[in-house]
């Protein structure tokens, strides 16, 4: 069958997957999703109380022990109610303080202009790829990369979350020429989320000292920015926020290490860390092994160099825009402290990248490769494997070996291949 005869359906089936998700997300803004968490922070900041519920927290963590949880089953129940009431929101204050207008809205409504919002960033981020890849194939590279990551940006939506907004403005800030610009855009991604922080390898890598020093200085006017309000205020918000979060995901390595967090750290919390999360652990017989808490970040630490290494050697030797951005994008997801499944959306621009590779080149592994990626994605998900397996896989987090699988493809890309079908390949017809 000759499928260029169908090729027309391609910008049809784009329009059906992308309206599907607009009409999914909006349908949904009613439900309780980490938008209200956001949006509680910003309500909560208006009335100059503490948005991270510091000594509620500090309280809790010393009130039970492991000892305490495996003697009574019943506090699991208890404690995972804990889990989106108490200390939820954990991103750092200038979000909740750009939220504020939001907050005099009804949550409704405010979280229906939310999903929107970051639809429209979705839109935004689909067309700097487009023009990122100058490719006649742009409809169909677009179709493979919405059907593989459609489960992560489903979710994405269910759960009214960020991943898009900071995919755009990282995508801009990459973009975008004009130094000042850039450095505020990527500033402003890193001070709602502290992952885009790996992109300024980016800036080293291109030399642009200058947009990384307007970098610099624009992440000193948003960590500054709620000092306006009242600086009494902000500054203590910023002490919880550096204590409770930033240090605390430093030195604990199963700060929310629960099923669902498929990071490298919160894998090897679930592996090798009693109490990680101890309900799902006792179900799947976990850990492996115990070890502490600084033998696992030991272990993190190595395997990070492990991955860092093929990129810096890259850098040193030389590597072209979209490949790098999109190993960043990977790593950012894959070495962060908390990586649920939305956070995955970020896999658009990587595998966006690898099919537009095999366009080029017509190299056959490229496509098993992304296929079998896909396959993983989409097989692995709760529509397919069913309410049983789904858990199995999250708690083994299928998600980050995917993941290391991706970021090996790029590389392999980088290297050529197969020297010997790459030379007997012929360059796509389009």
């Amino acid at each position: 069958m000759n499928w260029k005869r169908f090729s027309f359906l391609i910008p049809w089936i784009n329009a059906i997957i992308l309206l599907s998700l607009l009409i999914q997300g909006i349908s949904k803004s009613s439900q309780i999703s980490d938008f209200r968490d956001y949006r509680r922070a910003a309500v909560i900041m208006q009335t100059r109380a503490d948005i991270y519920q510091y000594e509620e927290t500090k309280n809790l963590s010393g009130k039970y022990t492991l000892d305490d949880i495996l003697k009574n089953p019943n506090l699991f129940k208890q404690l995972e109610a804990l889990k989106g009431n108490i200390a939820s929101y954990i991103y750092p204050p200038t979000f909740a303080f750009l939220l504020m207008p939001l907050s005099y809205i009804e949550y409704n409504h405010a979280s229906m202009f939310f999903v929107i919002f970051n639809f429209l960033a979705l839109l935004g981020t689909i067309y700097l790829l487009s023009r990122m890849i100058p490719s006649e194939n742009f409809s169909k590279i677009l179709m493979v990369t919405l059907i593989i990551n459609y489960r992560f940006l489903e979710n994405h939506g269910n759960n009214n979350q960020v991943a898009f907004l900071l995919m755009f403005l990282i995508l801009l800030a990459i973009y975008t020429k004009n130094d000042f610009l850039s450095g505020g855009l990527l500033s402003l991604a890193v001070i709602i989320k502290l992952t885009p922080l790996i992109f300024i390898l980016y800036y080293i890598s291109e030399r642009r000292w200058r947009a990384m020093l307007y970098f610099t200085l624009g992440l000193g006017f948003w960590i500054f920015l709620p000092f306006v309000q009242d600086p009494d205020y902000a500054l203590k918000n910023w002490k919880n926020w550096i204590d409770m979060v930033l240090i605390n995901t430093m030195k604990n390595p199963a700060f929310r290490a629960w099923k669902n967090n498929q990071s490298l750290i919160a894998t090897l919390s679930k592996y090798f860390l009693d109490g990680a999360d101890t309900q799902n652990q006792l179900i799947f017989r976990l850990p492996i092994v115990s070890l502490t808490m600084a033998q696992i970040k030991l272990i993190f630490n190595i395997i990070t160099g492990i991955l860092l290494i093929p990129l810096f050697i890259k850098l040193r030797k030389g590597i072209e825009t979209l490949p790098l951005i999109s190993a960043l994008f990977i790593l950012s997801v894959l070495l962060s402290g908390i990586s649920w499944v939305h956070t995955f959306s970020f896999f658009v621009v990587p595998v966006a990248y690898v099919y537009s590779m095999y366009l080029e080149t017509n190299h056959a592994k490229f496509r098993t490769y992304l296929y079998v990626f896909g396959g993983i994605v989409i097989l692995t998900s709760k529509q397919i494997s069913g309410p049983f397996l789904e858990p199995v896989f999250m708690m083994f987090s299928i998600l980050l070996y995917a993941g290391l699988f991706l970021y090996y493809q790029i590389f392999y890309i980088l290297e050529g291949g197969d020297e010997e079908e790459s030379e007997s390949s012929s360059p796509v017809k389009t």
